[in-house]
């Protein structure tokens, strides 16, 4: 299988659109406000809160094996 090189920034973007996709998910299972991994501010910015922030770090981890796997790699700068 031919690996694939990505620029670091398209390969940063297609992790991070997956990671954020998996944590949309992951918010609407919560079945109480305290399981919630994503909360919007006032001003409308959507944040994740600490535990939001350490599923969205592992989904990150998934998501690169997930790649490397399949020989999707972030080339050099």
């Amino acid at each position: 299988m031919a690996i694939i090189k990505l620029e670091p920034e398209q390969y940063v973007e297609l992790y991070a659109e997956l990671a954020e996709l998996m944590m949309t998910y992951l918010n609407a299972a919560a079945l109480t406000p305290d399981d919630l991994l994503i909360y919007q501010e006032e001003n409308g910015d959507l944040r994740y809160t600490e535990l939001g922030q350490q599923q969205f770090e592992e989904c990150v981890e998934d998501i690169e094996h997930i790649l490397a796997h399949n020989n999707i790699i972030k080339g050099d700068l």
